[in-house]
């Protein structure tokens, strides 16, 4: 195997295990992670990624990166997923929305992860405080520094050294004894301004990929429909994404006002070990966002602002039940006992006294209260279909019912018309599944 090979399959190991270590580090991002195709290719100059998934790196470029620099080259990537930059990027604006959502991206990046952008990449210290329309119109007005047409990234930071001739052939340059100097030829790095990569850009760089696209769900689908298949799962992992992230931000900065990220440790072994965390943040906001919203005058309101001369009622959280639906199929089975560990302290500590789980699988194998001290210790029965129909009939038919958590890992049936009563989904990811988000409720995915 010749360097220019060794130097390709070096990159692409080193490209997907920084993928891998943004699934364990950012696990919102996990769905995309899981989409997305590294593709290897010294024709782009640093990195960029196009509508459908392909994640483009240039292999010396990337190679220059640390292992957390790579890990935030990645994850930056995904986010233009997430934000649906092609879909926002016009032919008249697309270089500004490209910049605008880098700025934006770069600055959650570097609160979540502990570093600047690597290779002098794009900055805007107060992005977050500006839409992205915003930044757009004040690019093209003139009203904000506006940097060089050229990537997101700087490739000369990571291009390799150039040679440096001999005397001999100094001697000899412009002569007809002169050594001819190698051509780049079609592997050079060619001008791409941004990391949004369009068809156009593919073709002006003569890169050809295949076409990805799902597996068909049956023989009789065409290669149309797996495209469509891959655009319409894009869009759920980045919807996922987006509301995930956002629900477990608020939740952070809800309960620890001064909650910063912590710093990105350098050693990529132990970022692929640090998934515990976000498990449990997910889990509390979901389970905060069931609590009851009655009123009492025992608890202050947080509302009052200036007022002295009347007192309002505040939240009352404490002492309430939590209904609970959960997913006794036999695909749960590996993971029901830690989540319900994990839900005990995280209800526990939203308030929670009593938990009424009704577990079912082909149909209700069972209806009971438990206080929640009791709940590692309960007693799980199922283990059969994947039904959850008759379990939300069951609440339906009790008018007290208002809020109630499903624990799914989604490959199940439940009703197609939302219930009387909102539903939060905790839906399980194992091995990096993607889960199919309902129509209805708010869904939250848990990496287990």
């Amino acid at each position: 195997m010749n360097a220019a090979a060794d130097t390709l399959k070096l990159a692409q190991a080193y490209a997907q295990r920084a993928l891998n270590n943004v699934r364990n580090l950012q696990p919102y991002l996990g769905d995309l992670a899981d989409i997305v195709v590294i593709h290897v290719e010294p024709r782009i100059p640093t990195a960029g990624i196009t509508a459908d998934g392909c994640l483009f790196v240039n292999p010396d470029w990337f190679l220059s990166l640390s292992g957390p620099e790579a890990i935030y080259v990645m994850s930056h990537e995904l986010w233009h997923l997430v934000l649906q930059s092609h879909a926002r990027a016009g032919a008249d604006d697309a270089w500004h929305v490209n910049v605008a959502h880098d700025w934006i991206i770069n600055r959650i990046l570097t609160d979540e992860l502990g570093i600047m952008p690597p290779k002098n990449g794009l900055w805007l210290g107060d992005a977050d405080n500006h839409s992205a329309e915003e930044l757009v119109r004040w690019l093209k007005d003139g009203n904000i520094l506006s940097p060089a047409r050229r990537s997101v990234w700087d490739a000369e930071a990571g291009r390799p050294d150039q040679r440096t001739p001999t005397p001999f052939e100094e001697a000899l340059r412009g002569t007809h004894l002169a050594p001819v100097e190698a051509s780049s030829g079609d592997d050079a790095p060619a001008d791409c301004p941004g990391d949004i990569l369009t068809e156009e850009d593919l073709r002006r760089l003569s890169i050809t990929v295949p076409v990805i696209a799902v597996p068909l769900i049956s023989d009789g689908g065409s290669a149309g429909d797996a495209v469509a298949a891959r655009a319409e799962a894009l869009r759920l992992a980045a919807d996922a994404a987006l509301s995930t992230h956002a629900v477990v931000t608020s939740a952070l900065r809800y309960r620890h006002p001064d909650f910063t990220y912590p710093h990105l440790t350098a050693t990529l072994d132990i970022i692929a070990t640090n998934d515990r965390i976000p498990v449990e943040l997910a889990l509390q906001s979901g389970i905060d966002m069931t609590a009851p919203k009655v009123r009492t005058y025992r608890r202050a309101s947080r509302r009052q602002g200036t007022r002295q001369d009347i007192v309002l009622p505040g939240r009352r959280h404490e002492g309430w039940a939590l209904n609970l639906i959960l997913d006794t199929s036999g695909s749960m089975t590996g993971v029901l006992p830690r989540l319900l560990s994990l839900i005990k302290a995280s209800a526990k500590a939203a308030g929670v006294s009593q938990v009424r789980i009704i577990q079912a699988s082909d149909d209700v194998a069972a209806d009971e209260t438990v206080d929640i001290d009791g709940l590692e210790s309960f007693e799980v029965w199922g283990y059969g279909g994947s039904d959850l129909t008759a379990a939300f009939d069951r609440l339906s038919e009790d008018p007290d019912t208002e809020r109630v958590i499903v624990l799914s890992d989604m490959a199940i049936r439940y009703p197609a018309e939302p219930p009387p009563y909102d539903v939060v989904w905790f839906a399980i990811r194992e091995h990096y599944g993607t889960p199919v988000a309902p129509e209805y409720g708010t869904f939250i995915i848990l990496n287990v």
